[in-house]
């Protein structure tokens, strides 16, 4: 290792050893576990004091540039010197951005430049039973990973990877709360669509719609008048109600959305009526690559 110490320069001898050495670790020059000059050789070779030389490395030890090997002598810091240093400091990172609300994933994804691929889809909804199907809905279509996002959540959290998605009618709500983050928004199901490809119902028979979310009775009841279905045949049951899975035992059919689907199990009677209209969720499996 080559040193150049000058004196009477104004800059003191120790700091010039101090920062020659760093410039050496760093440069490659003084490779990692290397011995450095004992104090006293160094003192000899440029006329100085051993104690300012042994305070020199004093300092280079507690930053962690080398290693004091008691005995032995001054070493550059080796590889698991270094790999404990830059673990404290990553924990010491991910700690304070815990503190902020930041995951480790998002951490992890700033810093490997990924916190922009896309990861699933963040459904903004804040009606509980609606989102549990818009998720459900998107799930299916896209088989992507999907989350449920109220409205008040997005100022507290980036949700990095996630493409926001909602229904069309949230739009003028969440005017202000994205910034520059996207949102797809969703086109409803129409009552020719919800309808398409099913057989028309005897006029004799008893339907039963089911479902946690109140609109989606209101809108069955409507699709299914539209398909010329009595009003009095149709039976419309809440998830709610402790009593729903006695009462749509006489239907003959039983209309629901897809989250109740789950809930009824394999029964031949069922047909789910989706909330969201075939073009938007084609949009969300292009997005999710299918």
């Amino acid at each position: 290792m080559k040193i150049w110490l000058t004196k009477n320069n104004g800059v003191p001898v120790r700091e010039q050893i101090v920062t020659q050495v760093r410039i050496a670790v760093a440069s490659g020059e003084l490779r990692p576990g290397q011995k450095l000059p004992s104090t006293r050789e160094l003192a000899r070779r440029f006329g100085v004091h051993p104690n300012t030389v042994s305070s020199a490395y004093s300092e280079l030890a507690a930053s962690g540039d080398v290693v004091n090997k008691h005995g032995s002598g001054i070493y550059v810091r080796n590889g698991g010197e270094t790999e404990k240093t830059l673990e404290t400091l990553i924990n010491s990172m991910l700690a304070e951005a815990a503190d902020l609300g930041f995951t480790r994933q998002d951490v992890i994804g700033h810093l490997t430049g990924t916190h922009h691929e896309f990861r699933g889809f963040a459904v903004i909804e804040p009606n509980p039973a609606l989102r549990q199907i818009l998720m459900d809905e998107v799930a299916e279509a896209t088989q992507a990973e999907v989350i449920g996002v109220d409205i008040e959540d997005l100022a507290a959290n980036p949700f990095h990877g996630y493409r926001f998605t909602a229904m069309f009618d949230e739009e003028p709500k969440l005017a202000g709360k994205l910034g520059e983050r996207e949102c797809v928004f969703l086109k409803p199901n129409s009552v020719a669509n919800a309808m398409a490809g099913r057989d028309r119902p005897d006029v004799s028979e008893v339907i039963a719609a089911v479902s946690g979310w109140d609109d989606f009775l209101t809108l069955a009841r409507l699709f299914l008048i539209a398909a010329k279905v009595d009003a009095d045949a149709i039976v419309t049951c809440s998830t709610g109600e402790p009593d729903w899975p006695r009462r749509i035992k006489p239907a003959s059919r039983i209309i629901c959305d897809i989250s109740t689907a789950q809930l009824i199990g394999d029964d031949e009677r069922v047909n789910v009526f989706h909330v969201i209209a075939e073009s938007s969720l084609n949009d969300l499996r292009q997005i999710a690559g299918l």
